[in-house]
């Protein structure tokens, strides 16, 4: 059927096929290389915070006789500083909990336990990060690509064949 076609129209539609591999091929790499990048932003930030946490404990830790309220206290401050998208929740060596923060995690989270020493105490922290924006930006992305990239083919055909 495409030998029936005049030869304007023919390489319009193998240049606009061509076109629309590679746009597409773009917009897949684009969107994975974005959602690493974020993902891995959002990894840096928690593994920041942890240590943030392990120096309020080593400070609060080495002082001698201070009370799980005390600590409890220095741990709300501390998580009161946290964007909404972070969770906490510490224990002691036996399990008992200390603190937890009560923002629920939706979605897709990035998670760290670690259990660190800190004033002769041992502690049980786990840390995690939402998601949930990345999931925003990488889908409002798709979106867009999903409707610009027919668009632009479509013009790109129109003008060649014109």
């Amino acid at each position: 059927m495409t030998g029936q076609l005049p030869i304007r129209a023919r390489l319009t539609l193998w240049y606009s096929t061509v076109l629309a591999l590679c746009l597409v091929a773009f917009a897949v790499m684009l969107w994975f290389s974005l959602r690493e990048s974020l993902t891995s932003s959002k990894h840096a930030e928690l593994e920041e915070r942890i240590r943030s946490l392990q120096m309020v404990l080593a400070e609060q830790s080495g002082e001698s006789g201070v009370s799980n309220e005390t600590l409890r206290e220095e741990l709300n401050e501390f998580s009161s500083a946290l964007p909404s998208d972070f969770s906490i929740h510490l224990s002691d060596s036996s399990g008992s909990s200390l603190f937890r923060t009560k923002a629920a995690q939706k979605g897709r989270a990035v998670e760290r336990d670690e259990v660190i020493q800190a004033g002769g105490h041992k502690y049980h922290i786990k840390m995690a990060v939402s998601l949930e924006a990345v999931d925003e930006i990488l889908l409002r992305l798709g979106r867009i690509l999903l409707f610009s990239i027919p668009f632009a083919v479509l013009a790109a055909s129109l003008g060649g064949y014109w």
